[in-house]
């Protein structure tokens, strides 16, 4: 049986520390029904499809790429994803998020526990 994975942002008790406050609690906002989808999926039985790269994709990827995407992404911000396509910024100064929304999918699919939901804003 998959073990609950431990969702972590790196700033549970320190929201302040950085300066993308805002960024940070969107992220922590999103995790817990990200959480319930990715445990949702782990271990059972899924349809796997390969990119061109030969790497695999499951409907996972794509269920839990499109609610970050719904979850994290406002107007004027970019989106970089390995399930989407891209979205350049409106200008510079805002938030570009680069996801990958299973990182280790191959190990996903295996039942394993060494993969994670991967979720960066950079400006």
């Amino acid at each position: 049986m998959i073990e609950p994975m431990t969702f972590k942002s790196g700033y549970e008790d320190s929201l302040d520390c950085c300066s993308n406050v805002e960024a940070q609690r969107r992220i922590l906002r999103c995790l817990g029904s990200v959480k319930a989808m990715a445990i949702g999926y782990a271990g059972g039985s899924m349809a796997v499809e390969h990119k061109i790269d030969g790497s695999p994709v499951t409907e996972a990827d794509q269920q839990i790429s499109d609610s970050l995407r719904e979850s994290l992404l406002r107007d004027g911000e970019g989106w970089v994803s390995e399930e989407d396509d891209g979205i350049a910024p409106s200008d510079s100064g805002q938030i570009t998020w680069i996801v990958d929304p299973i990182d280790g999918t191959k190990e996903f699919t295996q039942g394993r526990n060494d993969w994670a939901v991967s979720v960066a804003a950079v400006r």
